[in-house]
């Protein structure tokens, strides 16, 4: 049994006509907007308003910037703008220098406890050699 497997489940499915459904939510908000604006405004600012929604409406529903929509770009423009950054030239006391200071002041104590030790049992060789030479 042979199943078809969906090509292209990346792209968004055209729902009405040749539009997907947010482009023509995106049309359809501007052209109501310019609507009500007809009934509104004088007939020359209706003109001029009408002008700038519908290249706001068509550039929101059919432009991509490198690949990406560009409600996606905005969004991602609005979050980078507002989002906090973290200078990191700015001097920060890291507590992972401290124990690294920390580690060296312990190991030169380990080194002069192995020093002791090394004298302690070069003595005890000292001993043992005297011992084995003199047959005590």
């Amino acid at each position: 049994m042979e199943f078809s497997i969906p090509q292209f489940i990346e792209r968004e499915s055209k729902i009405i006509g040749p539009l997907t459904l947010k482009q023509f939510l995106y049309i359809g908000v501007a052209g109501g907007i310019a609507l009500i604006l007809y009934f509104t405004i004088p007939f020359g600012y209706f003109i001029l308003v009408s002008i700038l929604l519908a290249v706001i409406s068509l550039s929101l529903a059919f432009v991509n910037v490198n690949g990406i929509p560009l409600p996606t770009v905005l969004k991602n423009f609005l979050f980078f703008s507002v989002a906090p950054r973290i200078y990191i030239w700015k001097k920060i006391e890291f507590p992972l220098y401290k124990k690294a200071i920390e580690k060296k002041v312990v190991k030169k104590k380990e080194i002069k406890e192995e020093a002791t030790i090394k004298a302690e049992s070069d003595s005890n060789l000292k001993k043992l050699r005297s011992h084995i030479e003199l047959g005590v």
